[in-house]
């Protein structure tokens, strides 16, 4: 059996576990005290952050009305996971006594040092993240199709389907290459060839940076298509409502202003039934649509499109923010399965930091961008000063 040190490529994309379960004790390096402190800070920030999310979107979701709050809501509790897990597993990594049975050694190292939840989770988180690009491109492209597929009872679905995904997705083959070898764990550690760990490190470069990549672009691309599509159709409506308009109050004018014209009378003058006397009536009696109403409709469409731009804005910035934060480590692990990079480097840990910011940075996004959230989240600091 090959032995290969995949940690970082493979299961989570760190090595911090690789001196774990010497003599029965955790050992640790200067660079994982430092991972360490990092994660504490980027999980903190991620816990605060994320939660003021859910309870924005949960108490003032009548602000959110153009959007299926589950999907944005369920994004926000998975990356707070990922934050709570980031602390954790800082925090809670405890030494193991000589007593202890090799059974629980090895549960211990294959479900909570392989990091198989959290990194599952991200997993759930991309896909999730997916499913809301999904759920635009339905919304804005195809309406009709978006009542039908966006249900409760299917959202309730997919959102359980995306939780079990991701970590099922790790599982399968973190599990498996991971043990205990005389104390020691070693995660994703153990492959029967070089072959098939690149194999694996492909098929994760697929399904979490190729495939998503993918699906954004043409959801996105779409999603512009259209909305560009829709906004030239409104301006010329406008244009020729006011055209019309404009018309139609001329000739009513010209009609009532005409000399010699009158309802009634004989001498020279067109008489009760004559044609003109009754073109005229019609002209008075046909309901007219009032420049009001008509400004009125364009306002609330203006808003209703404006609005929808916004919230296709502010997820188009979340997905670009994601693949800024993970391709850089996603390149790393592929240069290094294919042997061009050899140790996980101070470069390596700062892609791995960059990629960890992702859990925390949509937040920052909807408080900046988000229109409607940044309303519900004024709404929440008015209601905790005049409670305080």
């Amino acid at each position: 059996m090959e032995t290969n040190v995949t940690d970082a490529a493979i299961g989570s994309g760190e090595h911090l576990h690789k001196s774990c379960f010497i003599n029965g004790q955790v050992h640790t390096a200067p660079t994982v005290i430092v991972n360490a402190t990092i994660r504490v800070i980027v999980g903190s920030l991620g816990v605060l952050g994320n939660t003021l999310v859910v309870v924005v979107f949960i108490k003032y979701k009548k602000l959110f009305h153009q959007l299926k709050t589950t999907l944005v809501v369920n994004q926000s509790v998975i990356d707070g996971f990922v934050s709570v897990l980031l602390v954790m597993l800082s925090f809670l990594t405890r030494k193991l006594h000589g007593g202890v049975d090799g059974v629980s050694v090895e549960l211990y190292c294959k479900l909570w040092l392989s990091q198989i939840v959290l990194w599952g989770l991200i997993t759930s988180s991309t896909y999730n993240l997916m499913a809301i690009s999904v759920e635009r491109y339905l919304a804005v492209v195809h309406p009709l199709r978006y009542k039908v597929s966006f249900t409760k009872t299917k959202l309730n679905v997919l959102v359980a389907v995306i939780w079990c995904f991701g970590v099922v997705f790790i599982a399968s083959f973190v599990v498996p290459t991971t043990g205990v070898v005389h104390g020691t764990c070693y995660v994703s550690y153990f492959w029967p060839s070089r072959d098939a760990a690149r194999a694996i490190a492909a098929l994760q470069t697929f399904v979490n940076l190729l495939m998503p990549i993918l699906v954004h672009s043409v959801c996105y691309a779409r999603i512009l298509t259209t909305l560009r599509m829709r906004i030239s159709r409104v301006t010329q409506e406008d244009v020729v409502a006011s055209t019309s308009h404009t018309g139609r109050t001329g000739v009513s004018d010209v009609t009532a202003t005409t000399p010699g014209v009158t309802t009634h009378g004989k001498d020279g003058n067109a008489g009760t039934g004559s044609p003109m006397s009754t073109s005229t009536a019609d002209a008075r009696a046909a309901p007219v649509p009032t420049r009001s109403a008509d400004r009125k409709r364009s306002s609330l469409e203006a808003q209703n499109e404006k609005a929808t731009r916004n919230i296709v804005t502010t997820f188009a910035i979340i997905t670009a923010c994601y693949f800024i934060c993970w391709i850089p480590n996603k390149i790393y692990i592929i240069l290094y399965f294919w042997g061009e990079v050899s140790t996980f480097s101070g470069v390596y840990h700062a892609t791995a930091v960059l990629a960890f910011l992702n859990c925390c940075v949509n937040p920052i996004i909807f408080v900046g961008k988000y229109d409607a959230f940044k309303t519900g989240l004024a709404m929440v600091f008015r209601c905790r000063q005049r409670n305080g």
